[in-house]
């Protein structure tokens, strides 16, 4: 289905948000740069958006989402721990190649949610959303008799260690991008998975 004249302006706007904010900071990013860089009329931006608030969490909440549903429908459909954990590494690689700029965006987040209740409250919905949906996968794997954890509260944690993991080597990446050519990287987060998982 083709996207309305809408909906594309829409998604220019979110993605010229991601990329600024990813690149200026929150601060130093303004309406006026979003609209210009999106090749749109900054009473557009209000048009679809309350503020500037309004329009940096939805733009982490939509690039969020649509990464993160290919690689649930994928992993749900493993047959394999190995299969599991390799997926999962897949995805987060594909992740950083296609979507660099959200990885500073997320971080960018985090600094302003420490300003901005708005910010904090939308910042803390997505990390509890990546959280859960990580533990679906998980919960899955364990229905399945793939991973050995079967209570749910340690399906919890083993779900916030997980995005701790992918946050953390998201920030490496984007301050040393050529530790994701580093293959022992990759193969030392293989074994702490599959370990973990087991």
């Amino acid at each position: 289905m083709q996207k309305t004249k809408r909906d594309q302006k829409i998604d220019a706007i979110l993605s010229s948000t991601i990329q600024l904010l990813a690149e200026k900071g929150y601060a130093d990013t303004s309406i006026v740069d979003i609209a210009n860089h999106a090749k749109v009329y900054k009473s557009l931006l209000h048009y679809y958006f309350k503020d500037k608030e309004d329009l940096v969490s939805k733009a982490l909440a939509l690039r969020s989402n649509t990464m993160i549903q290919p690689a649930k429908e994928a992993l749900s459909t493993v047959k394999s721990i190995d299969e599991l954990v390799d997926g999962a590494i897949s995805f987060f690689k594909r992740d950083m190649e296609q979507n660099p700029d959200f990885f500073g965006l997320i971080f960018e987040t985090w600094c302003t949610a420490r300003r901005s209740k708005r910010i904090k409250e939308e910042f803390n919905v997505g990390i509890n959303q990546r959280t859960a949906d990580i533990k679906e996968v998980l919960e899955g794997a364990a229905k399945q008799q793939l991973i050995g954890i079967q209570d749910p509260a340690e399906l919890e944690g083993l779900a916030h260690i997980i995005l701790a993991l992918y946050h953390g080597i998201a920030l490496q990446l984007i301050h040393n991008p050529d530790i994701g050519s580093n293959q022992r990287m990759w193969d030392r987060l293989r074994k702490i998975l599959i370990a973990g998982l087991s």
